[in-house]
């Protein structure tokens, strides 16, 4: 009986313990909410770079009117520019294109890192939901100069009737 009392006591504190931690979201609000933005980590984009994709995707807003557009937008230091406009929960162009893009849209130095802050916004009427700003690396390397090979020293021939010989 004992032990039975002491699980039940400490279901109970767990229980307690559990009801005491802070929600994340109200399931029963209907305040709008506004997306939420996924990306991968870093972006490498090359010259060579292969036929892929980059995508950021996006949650759906919720307690807003249905069909309003998601705003999807690039910021590089103090310049922003939209890269979409869509009812879609994605943003998706092949890494070509993408580079295309950034380099027509914004002033930051090839060969080197750039880090761009993406957002997805939604607006209804003047009020805007914006998701968190996402920080992202881009490593933009544009031709890179073909490495060049120096000879050390020249080079060795064996001769098989001269096998005593030492070689440095």
């Amino acid at each position: 009986m004992k032990k039975i009392f002491n699980l039940i006591a400490a279901a109970a504190i767990i229980a307690g313990f559990a009801s005491c931690q802070p929600k994340s979201e109200d399931a029963f609000s209907t305040d709008p909410v506004a997306p939420e933005l996924y990306a991968h980590n870093d972006i490498l984009l090359t010259t060579g770079t292969p036929d892929e994709d980059v995508t950021f995707a996006w949650s759906a807003y919720r307690n807003l009117p249905k069909g309003l557009p998601y705003t999807f937008t690039a910021a590089f230091g103090e310049d922003e520019v939209e890269l979409a406009n869509t009812e879609e929960l994605y943003f998706s162009v092949s890494k070509a294109e993408f580079k295309d893009i950034l380099t027509a849209s914004f002033d930051f130095p090839e060969n080197s890192t750039a880090s761009f802050i993406f957002q997805v916004k939604v607006a209804d009427g003047a009020a805007v939901y914006a998701s968190a700003p996402l920080a992202v690396n881009v490593y933009v390397n544009g031709d890179a100069v073909a490495p060049e090979f120096t000879l050390l020293m020249e080079p060795v021939v064996l001769d098989p009737t001269k096998a005593a010989e030492e070689i440095v």
